[in-house]
């Protein structure tokens, strides 16, 4: 399987190919309206989405902001 890769999105092992970008990844993935993401616990920008290319072993996590306080 040289040619994907595997990633923990939200909890769950999910296989891609190589060179997918977040932007890539995130497609098929039902998202909230308002989210933020954040790749081996590290925030990444919305605008860096189609350019950060995702490596075997990334976990990303999507984050819903919380109204309140």
């Amino acid at each position: 399987m040289a040619d994907r890769i595997t990633i923990i999105l939200n909890g769950k092992a999910t296989n891609y190919p190589k060179n997918t970008s977040i932007a890539e990844a995130l497609i098929a993935y039902p998202l909230p309206n308002n989210f933020a993401l954040a790749v081996n616990d590290n925030f990444v920008a919305k605008s860096e989405y189609r350019h950060y290319l995702l490596k075997t072993g990334d976990k990303l996590d999507i984050f819903s902001p919380i109204v309140g306080g």
